[in-house]
């Protein structure tokens, strides 16, 4: 039987930190133009926003959001049926 919850981690995530700050460097690089994200907070609190070409061109904003979503329902949806790894 699976547990009605999971507990979440309270110290940093290494993958989340690792993102960040190859994120920033590429920005320092000149490389990253702009970006649209979301972060999770402890307790569920969430924050979202853009910066950069996507602050300033929202349907590219929109878009690069669009495919993060597209994305993670792919990963989520080969979680419930593997079989649709297939497809």
């Amino acid at each position: 039987m699976k547990p009605p919850f999971a507990l979440i981690q309270l110290h940093p995530s290494d993958d989340v930190v690792e993102t960040l700050e190859y994120l920033l460097q590429e920005a320092r690089d000149g490389h990253v133009i702009g970006i649209a994200y979301g972060a999770i907070l402890k307790r569920r609190a969430y924050f979202v926003d853009a910066a950069g070409e996507a602050h300033r061109n929202p349907m590219f904003g929109v878009g690069i959001a669009n495919v993060l979503a597209c994305e993670l329902m792919d990963g989520w949806l080969v979680r419930v049926d593997p079989l649709l790894e297939r497809i």
